[in-house]
Formats: structure tokens, sequence, C-alpha cells
């Protein structure tokens, strides 16, 4: 488990450190870099890892439809509760 600060690190990760990851939990809302241009920043790079959104804001806001439409591969609403990480993590098992 790694964590970063804001969306910038979360990018500097994959793009200086060559990290990689099976599964990105994205923040829409973060300080830098928010999760809308990490993400497709992320897709740029051709990364193919699960990266799954998570706001407070309602689907039913614009800026949601954007962030999913930057290569979101699925999006939940804050808070996470152990149930939403179990049916996240099954979502990635071989």
């Amino acid at each position: 488990v790694t964590a970063a600060k804001n969306g910038k690190e979360a990018v500097d990760l994959h793009r200086i450190n060559g990290q990689s990851f099976d599964l990105i939990l994205m923040d829409k809302d973060m300080p830098i870099m928010n999760g809308i241009q990490a993400t497709k920043e992320l897709r740029s790079t051709g990364i193919s890892s699960k990266i799954i959104g998570v706001s407070s804001s309602s689907r039913e806001e614009s800026n949601v439809q954007e962030f999913v439409e930057a290569g979101l591969d699925d999006y939940y609403m804050k808070p996470l509760t152990e149930e939403m990480l179990r049916e996240i993590l099954d979502k990635i098992k071989p």
C-alpha cells in the first residue's frame, strides 16, 4: 500500500519512480493536481491499473461525469465502507 498526498504525487509514483499498482483509489478532490487531471495523466502514459474514483460528489454532478470519462474503471461515493472495499478488491482478483 502506498499513499499519495495529491494527484501530482500519484502521477510521479508511476512516471518518475516507475512503480506500478494493481489498484489505484483516486480521490476527485486533491490539492496540486485533482483526480480528474491525475487520472488523465496516468491513462495517457498507458497504465492499465484499475483506477477507482472516490468522491463525496453525487453521480449527477457534471464534474463527476468528467472524472469517469477521464479513464476510471469505476466510481464510488464517500464514505467508503468495508463492504465497498471488499467489492472493489473482488474486481481485481485474478
